[in-house]
C-alpha cells in the first residue's frame, strides 16, 4: 500500500478555490461510480484516497463538473458525498463533504490494491 503525505498544495486552483490537502494519501485502483446531484452517473477509477478526499480518473468521454455535488459509490463499501476541487482532462480531485474514517481507507486499500 503506497502512501504519500501531501501538505498544502496551492498549485491547483479552479474558479478561485485553491486545493489544500493535509491527509495521508493511499494509492488504490478502485472501480467506482460518481452520481451527480443532477442524476448523471459517471464511471471512474479511484487512484488515491485519504480521509478527506480522492483522485479519480473518469472513463473516456466523461467529464466531472467542478460546481456539482457528487455521491461516490464503491460497491457496498462506500457511499459518500464529495465536491470536485479541480479537474484536468480525465483526472479530478474531490473533497469529501464529511471526512471518512481512516479504517475505511485502509480496508479499501486491502481490497483494491494499486497496480504496480
Amino acid at each position: 500500500m503506497a502512501q504519500a503525505n501531501h501538505r498544502p498544495d496551492t498549485g491547483n486552483s479552479d474558479g478561485g478555490r485553491t486545493e489544500r490537502r493535509w491527509g495521508l494519501r493511499t494509492s488504490l485502483r478502485i472501480p467506482a461510480q460518481l452520481h451527480s446531484s443532477l442524476g448523471e452517473a459517471i464511471s471512474a477509477t479511484v487512484l488515491n484516497m485519504s480521509d478527506e478526499g480522492l483522485l479519480v480518473e473518469t472513463a473516456p468521454g466523461s467529464l466531472i463538473a467542478t460546481d456539482t455535488l457528487y455521491t461516490l459509490r464503491i460497491e457496498s463499501h462506500l457511499n459518500s458525498q464529495c465536491l470536485p476541487i479541480w479537474r484536468s482532462g480525465r483526472l479530478a480531485g474531490l473533497a469529501f463533504s464529511l471526512p471518512i474514517h481512516p479504517a475505511v481507507v485502509a480496508a479499501l486499500a486491502r481490497r483494491f490494491p494499486a497496480i504496480k
